[in-house]
């Protein structure tokens, strides 16, 4: 095979590759706020966490997995926690505050603006009560709003998935 041939059959491959990527990426996006809007209606959703905003502090940037996961009447969270806690349970298992499986109670989803959904719920992560608001656009970007009565409120972003 000649340097020339070997040169068009890459470049043929990559643009091949390039304009279904493309394709792909639009037709998710003709799809994405349907399917997102029937997932929280359905309650059956993702949101991975890549930042986090504490009420006291920096900003910081997550890597490794932290998520927030919806199905049916039970929640999956395992997000970090940063922040002043006015009272304690000695029972944080081992991970922290925010890392627990809990039935669901108070689900709400609100339609709040062109495509701008609203979820509230409330969980029982060991002895503390806590309340979580997504803000999710039709995009899929998510704002996550976790505030306790035992301390400080937190604010997540990332994005939601099935």
């Amino acid at each position: 095979m000649t340097r020339k041939t070997l040169f068009l059959t890459i470049l043929s491959g990559w643009l091949a590759t390039c304009c279904a990527s493309h394709k792909a990426q639009d037709t998710a996006a003709d799809q994405s706020p349907r399917h997102i809007g029937d997932s929280l209606q359905l309650r059956t959703f993702v949101m991975d966490a890549h930042y986090m905003f504490p009420l006291r502090g920096a900003a910081q940037g997550l890597t490794g997995g932290y998520a927030v996961q919806i199905r049916g009447n039970q929640m999956r969270s395992i997000l970090p926690y940063r922040g002043r806690a006015f009272r304690s349970s000695m029972d944080l298992q081992k991970y922290g505050p925010l890392h627990f499986d809990a039935p669901i109670t108070g689900y709400t989803v609100k339609d709040i603006r062109k495509g701008e959904w609203q979820v509230d719920l409330d969980a029982l992560g060991g002895e503390e009560q806590f309340h979580y608001t997504f803000r999710i656009s039709p995009q899929g970007k998510a704002s996550l709003k976790v505030s306790s009565t035992d301390r400080d409120w937190i604010v997540f972003e990332g994005y939601i998935r099935q």
